[in-house]
């Protein structure tokens, strides 16, 4: 595996790339390698070291040998797009399942249109972006940042990035998350934005159900202190950001709500998210595996 600079920030993809030996391009040849699988870390400017290489496989034949041989990049990439293709087919529809994460994410990203600028915050919105939502072609810039305690400053940051690149502002967040930034919250109406704020109330943290802390701790327990669950007014903190309060009831009218910016609370149960998450990676990882002949 041949990699370029600093390890991907996806937790998803280093764990892929963990299971293979790597060789890192690297520029100041630092040493950008968490998970210590790379065998050689080469100081190299990378457009200068790929036509290195590709001069060398031409000389040597190797490279038009091969891909004679079997196709190439050409079998390869037949490959990964059948694969990519059979998975967005098996999560097709899915947005309109029972309200969940991924339903949401899906639905949300379906609906932006060109021009904006969707920033995802840490915990499972960005997770659920990455895991569940395909690509688009559509001239739509996404962001993410991770606080100095993972959730906090995220509304803050949306805000200054939409105002620097002038966008159409969509926010994806937790209700913990929109708690940490109600100043954020000021600001932006200050500024004069006029955000889509898509709120995911689980009431509490929704990434711990993934823990064996959610099934092994008292439930009790549990929901006072690893959830945290706070049951915020949500009809105050719209008219603290001078937005107006939607809360669908369902997928059809989720659709509707992010039409026009407001701050829209969509009412998920924690547990119903898990299960959704796991049964659609199974679907997922199914229809993969079935289209590679696995």
């Amino acid at each position: 595996m041949l990699r370029f600079g600093e390890a991907p920030t996806s937790k998803t993809l280093r764990a892929a790339l963990a299971r293979w030996p790597q060789l890192v391009c690297d520029p100041w040849l630092a040493w950008h390698e968490p998970t210590r699988r790379a065998e050689r870390v080469v100081q190299a400017a990378p457009d200068a070291l790929v036509e290195a290489l590709l001069a060398r496989l031409d000389e040597s034949g190797e490279h038009r040998e091969r891909t004679s041989a079997t196709g190439g990049a050409s079998r390869w990439h037949a490959m990964w797009t059948a694969a990519e293709r059979a998975t967005r087919d098996a999560l097709a529809g899915s947005e309109r399942d029972a309200f969940s994460e991924p339903a949401v994410a899906r639905a949300l990203t379906a609906a932006i249109g060109d021009g904006s600028l969707l920033w995802l915050s840490s915990s499972l919105p960005i997770r659920a972006v990455e895991t569940f939502v395909g690509p688009r072609a559509a001239d739509v810039v996404v962001l993410a940042n991770r606080g100095a305690n993972g959730i906090d400053g995220v509304v803050s940051a949306a805000a200054g990035a939409a105002l620097a690149r002038g966008r159409r502002l969509y926010l994806l967040i937790g209700e913990l998350a929109l708690l940490h930034d109600l100043g954020g919250l000021l600001a932006a109406r200050r500024l004069g934005l006029e955000p889509t704020i898509v709120c995911v109330n689980n009431a509490g943290g929704g990434i711990f159900e993934f823990l064996p802390v959610a099934a092994s701790a008292p439930r009790p327990l549990y929901e006072e202190f690893i959830a945290t669950p706070h049951d915020p007014d949500f009809a105050a903190l719209a008219q603290l950001a001078g937005l107006e309060l939607r809360e669908p009831a369902g997928s059809d009218e989720l659709a509707r709500a992010l039409d026009e910016p407001g701050l829209v609370v969509v009412h998920c149960d924690r547990r119903v998210t898990r299960n959704a998450w796991s049964a659609l990676r199974e679907r997922a990882v199914a229809a993969a595996r079935a289209a590679l002949g696995l």
